[in-house]
């Protein structure tokens, strides 16, 4: 028995079927993440301390405006301060990139595991005022400025030997 014709019919069946008007719609696409400035809501007293094997950095926020932020930063060697605090007023749109230092190429949705926790967070791609070229991992789920991690770029990859990454944070109030 030659069961082409049966197929063929429920083939036609099917193809009709699927023109069905009727049919639901696509569901609609997730929508993206939202990139919240993570210096919008940054008070005095945050802080978030930054590793690379010996040498470490603390920005802290020592006075918050409606329009800005100043925050301050310490660099460290061997646990040692190096130099004096250096500080800088940002505005609270920024990403906690001085704007006269480097600039924004592109932004990046991306997920990073730091300190055996996985993070949401946006990978911001800039080049500072020498030319080099650096990844910037940012999240509003860590206070201050947001930094997660500080890459060098070489030969278009991230130094991850030598990446700056957060090794604490807390609240000190005044």
């Amino acid at each position: 028995m030659n069961q082409a014709p049966a197929i063929a019919l429920t083939a036609a069946a099917l193809l009709v079927a699927s023109c069905d008007k009727d049919a639901p719609a696509a569901p609609k696409p997730a929508a993206s993440p939202r990139l919240t400035p993570p210096l919008c809501d940054a008070q005095v007293g945050e802080w978030i301390r930054l590793e690379s094997g010996r040498d470490a950095q603390v920005h802290r926020v020592v006075d918050a405006g409606d329009y800005s932020v100043e925050i301050e930063t310490t660099t460290y060697q061997n646990e040692a301060p190096v130099g004096n605090p250096q500080r800088q007023r940002l505005s609270r749109n920024s990403f906690g990139l001085p704007s006269d230092v480097c600039v924004i190429r592109t932004i990046d949705a991306d997920r990073i595991l730091i300190a055996d926790r996985w993070y949401d967070c946006w990978r911001i791609f800039v080049n500072d005022r020498n030319g080099q070229e650096k990844f910037v991992w940012i999240s509003d789920e860590v206070p201050v400025n947001g930094f997660l991690k500080v890459a060098g770029i070489h030969k278009g990859v991230a130094d991850e030997a030598h990446a700056a990454k957060l090794a604490e944070s807390g609240f000190r109030p005044k």
